[in-house]
């Protein structure tokens, strides 16, 4: 057993560390090469995260992020919204520069969604769910989906408080 003077010094750091942590509103992490994202549960109150310019591949471990308001996920490797119905304050999308061929799975509050230049194969093009669009209508008020070949936009109709279509 480690002297417990000493203990009660990393225990304090520890704490410490965590509070601190836990105080964090905007996480800057584009462009750090990130692949997956393990965990954000240390970080709960963030309500901005930047990870753009990553090489992600799919969304993951965002259930604790329950005050996120805005999250930047352009120029990633992303090729489906999944977990982000779970962010009940999510207002604000970025998500452009990704391979996403649907847009389904979006949280029912959220305001804007910039999907615009997704990377699909020839011949594919970016599919407007509607039921995701049932889902978040009187909420959305921007939707970016310029620089995709899309072959059926009537679900846009569906978003009732739409202000701006690009």
């Amino acid at each position: 057993m480690g002297d417990p003077e000493e203990q009660n010094d990393n225990d304090a750091v520890r704490i410490e560390k965590e509070l601190l942590l836990s105080r964090i509103t905007h996480l800057h992490l584009e462009g750090k090469g990130i692949t997956h994202i393990e965990d954000f549960s240390c970080c709960q109150d963030a309500r901005v995260i930047f990870l753009q310019h990553n090489h992600l591949t799919r969304l993951s471990n965002l259930r604790p992020l329950h005050l996120l308001q805005e999250l930047y996920l352009q120029d990633n490797h992303i090729t489906r919204l999944e977990c982000l119905r779970e962010l009940h304050s999510l207002r604000r999308l970025f998500i452009s520069g990704n391979r996403i061929g649907v847009v389904e799975g979006l949280p029912q509050q959220l305001q804007e969604l910039h999907i615009q230049n997704q990377r699909l194969p020839p011949g594919d093009a970016l599919v407007l769910d509607p039921h995701a669009l049932t889902y978040v209508q009187s909420a959305m008020q921007v939707l970016d989906i310029s620089g995709n070949r899309i072959t059926e936009i009537g679900a846009i109709g569906l978003l009732a408080n739409l202000q701006v279509v690009q």
